[in-house]
């Protein structure tokens, strides 16, 4: 197991780690915006 881990860390460049970066921080932000789209509606008051 700690060799498919290293060899994982190994593989990961500056640019994928960016794009992952960026990616969680869009679908964390789309999350939150709409939850504070629902949270300002009816529905959330049930």
């Amino acid at each position: 197991m700690t060799a498919s881990l290293q060899e994982f860390v190994s593989g990961l460049t500056v640019q994928s780690i960016a794009t992952t970066i960026v990616d969680v921080a869009l679908v964390y932000y789309l999350i939150y915006r709409l939850l504070l789209t629902i949270r300002g509606t009816r529905a959330a008051q049930m």
